[in-house]
């Protein structure tokens, strides 16, 4: 069993015997410590996109998630597989590997529709996304999903339809600006973002004066790493750490807002 302990509620905590009044106007010794939180992800598998739904037309009221029955990634003959993702259609749940965004394929015009997912963040709190149809590509979604319950179309596709997931991996606590993302380490090595081709890019979370939504486009709340760079993205074998400064005052400031709800 894990131990817990809370080591003090306060905003702000202080170490050591150094004193400068400029730097402490209340008198009070020692340097402000910061919140540094490393995430270990592990290995992340690759993407795919059509890893959750493959080559299947879609009708408006169809739940993708429940209807889907032998096309699931790695899943032969309705059997799950074994690894980090887990799917049934019979329990109508996907259980992604790590918080990432999903993507719909489509080799004709689907621009008219809309692919509505419901699902849960790594906390397990509802959320929704809306996703604009593709035409002839790839168009992939901007929020992190750990979870996914139910995908619907909003009308009767034309074409196959594929849905998998994508290399936008969510951050586990809410970033309010890019400075406050101190690096990413792939198989050890420590990766900055000024080459000229980016290891990868980064999103921040949703700001927190305005409310989250499932429109089209709206940000994550906690924000995204890209992972972008051919030879550095997940493979299901390379390992992936970031570091991150979280501010831990208050729960919107460290978990970032709601998550969309309808």
């Amino acid at each position: 069993m894990t131990t817990r302990h809370t080591i003090s509620h306060a905003d702000e905590l202080y170490a050591g015997q150094a004193y400068n009044d400029g730097d402490s106007p209340d008198g009070r010794r020692g340097i402000k410590m910061p919140h540094i939180y490393v995430r270990e992800y592990g290995a992340i598998l690759a993407k795919d996109h059509d890893g959750l739904f493959a080559s299947v037309l879609a009708t408006k009221t169809g739940n993708l998630v429940l209807l889907c029955t032998g096309a699931w990634a790695s899943i032969v003959s309705g059997a799950c597989p074994t690894g980090t993702i887990t799917n049934s259609a019979s329990s109508g749940t996907i259980v992604l590997d790590t918080p990432r965004n999903i993507c719909w394929k489509d080799d004709k015009d689907s621009s008219g529709l809309k692919l509505l997912v419901k699902g849960k963040d790594e906390y397990d709190n509802v959320m929704w996304e809306k996703i604009s149809g593709p035409s002839n590509t790839t168009v992939h979604g901007v929020k992190a999903f750990k979870k996914i319950n139910s995908m619907t179309i909003t009308g009767n596709s034309a074409s196959l339809v594929c849905i998998g997931y994508s290399n936008r991996i969510g951050l586990p606590y809410h970033l309010s600006s890019k400075g406050r993302f101190l690096g990413l380490v792939i198989d050890g090595i420590n990766l900055c973002t000024q080459s000229a081709t980016h290891a990868y890019t980064l999103t921040t979370g949703l700001a927190l004066a305005t409310d989250a939504t499932s429109t089209v486009r709206n940000p994550d709340v906690r924000g995204l790493i890209h992972l972008s760079q051919a030879n550095r993205i997940p493979d299901g074998s390379k390992t992936f750490t970031a570091i991150m400064l979280v501010d831990h005052s208050t729960r919107d400031k460290a978990y970032g807002n709601v998550q969309a709800t309808a």
